[in-house]
């Protein structure tokens, strides 16, 4: 069983009551150690730690919090001898967050990429990509793109997180 959810604590409490609720049916105890409850990210990265060689992403790769993310967005800004000042490392960050939302590559986004705006973007998007690469991290937006690309890339990982993975359960699914 698989239950995901948007938030740490509320994947928490739903283990909680499923182990729960597993232990009051009388089922072996090792029933309650087989659910897996946790949220989208946390669920995606262990996809990706586990499978994610198949795509080129190592085991013992980094996951970079919002601040990771704009430190690095501040220093390609500074690379490119782009003012922080016009160009706000978190500005920059959300809009290349809005494209990964959208599955855009850096290649995708710059067929969007119309006014100075739009052209800083991805080249600090391509930039942003190279070198989280090169630092073996992904950011949470990567966690969710790259568990999907591993699913759709190999059959065989799908087939066996599917077998793995009979029941799924989606906390606010109509928020998803």
């Amino acid at each position: 069983i698989l239950a995901v959810t948007f938030t740490n604590k509320s994947a928490g409490e739903m283990k909680e009551r499923m182990s729960s609720l597993l232990t009051k049916t009388g089922l072996p105890a090792d029933a309650a150690a087989r659910l897996q409850a946790g949220t989208f990210h946390s669920f995606c990265a262990k996809i990706l730690r586990v499978d994610g060689k198949e795509i080129g992403i190592p085991p013992s790769f980094l996951i970079y919090d919002t601040e990771d993310q704009k430190q690095l967005v501040k220093q390609i800004l500074e690379e490119l001898n782009l003012s922080t000042d016009v160009f706000s490392p978190a500005a920059v960050l959300a809009s290349i967050s809005d494209a990964k939302t959208q599955m855009l590559s850096p290649l995708g986004y710059s067929e969007y990429a119309k006014n100075e705006w739009g052209e800083t973007v991805f080249k600090v998007y391509s930039a942003y990509q190279k070198k989280i690469k090169e630092n073996q991290a992904l950011d949470f937006d990567d966690l969710l793109l790259k568990a999907t690309s591993l699913l759709e890339k190999s059959p065989r990982v799908l087939a066996k997180w599917q077998e793995k993975l009979t029941h799924v359960f989606v906390d606010e699914w109509q928020d998803t």
